[in-house]
């Protein structure tokens, strides 16, 4: 991908040991896995509802995270693993602020314990470890929710506490995280002083694939994928925050792009 700045238009196992489940080798073989990643901001009105849908079954992912997403949103048929109910806020019936789903079953399924809640789901997949995260905005706990925070102070207490799980499953296998990060990278002035705590979030460990894309409307992601070593994602296109007639959607595009292996 030209410099990592083009414009995106348009629209093997290692299971790793911490759930009392068997140990399995990643060869390094894998088909090249198509993703999707779309905050969907709650969608609740039936037509945005009946958007997403369809979006999703002419898209065909393989695996998909979906961040703030209702159960009215995420398909019957799939494999869904989900983050716990309660982030910390008021608390709504369906509502998860991330989801991981798959046409394949999952394994080794953590919600991440010691992690602040609500946020993370992790599980295994056609031989891969994917992490789906929705990280705290810079504003959160401020002036609603809780209101006991100043601002990036939840965010960067959320990746203090990713950094330690991240790094131990880089230890097992391949893994891709991916989710509502929350940063544009390269940093702006708006996150400039706290890109830090996300790269040492990442560490050298794993690769930041989707850095410095722009979206079909013109602005950097906050919406990222991350991968180890044995892994990269290239992004294929952007779906736009609104439709043809002009209805938002959500205040984020949906991301999709191709998982492929780098070893075997």
């Amino acid at each position: 991908m030209e410099d990592h700045l083009s414009l995106i238009g348009g629209r093997g196992p290692l299971p790793i040991e911490t759930e009392g489940h068997a140990d399995e080798r990643w060869t390094g073989d894998l088909d090249t896995m198509r993703l999707l990643l779309w905050n969907v901001e709650w969608n609740g009105s039936k037509r945005k509802r009946s958007f997403i849908e369809n979006a999703i079954s002419e898209l065909a992912p393989d695996v998909y995270c979906l961040t703030e997403a209702t159960d009215a949103v995420v398909p019957q048929d799939a494999h869904v693993i989900s983050a716990t109910e309660d982030y910390g806020y008021q608390l709504f019936e369906g509502r998860r602020k991330v989801r991981l789903c798959s046409g394949t079953e999952w394994s080794e399924v953590s919600t991440g314990n010691g992690m602040p809640p609500g946020r993370f789901v992790s599980g295994i997949t056609s031989g891969i470890r994917f992490v789906g995260i929705c990280v705290p905005w810079f504003d959160a706990h401020v002036s609603r929710g809780k209101q006991n925070r100043k601002r990036w102070e939840e965010h960067v207490d959320f990746l203090k506490g990713l950094a330690p799980v991240l790094n131990s499953y880089a230890e097992f296998g391949p893994v891709c995280v991916l989710g509502d990060f929350n940063q544009r990278v390269p940093a702006t002035s708006w996150n400039e002083k706290y890109i830090g705590y996300l790269r040492d979030a990442l560490s050298d460990r794993y690769s930041l694939d989707t850095e410095g894309i722009i979206d079909v409307d013109g602005e950097r992601l906050i919406d990222h994928v991350a991968t180890t070593h044995q892994l990269t994602f290239e992004i294929q296109e952007t779906l736009g925050r609104k439709t043809d007639d002009g209805s938002t959607i959500s205040d984020h595009p949906a991301i999709i792009g191709e998982l492929k292996s780098l070893v075997g």
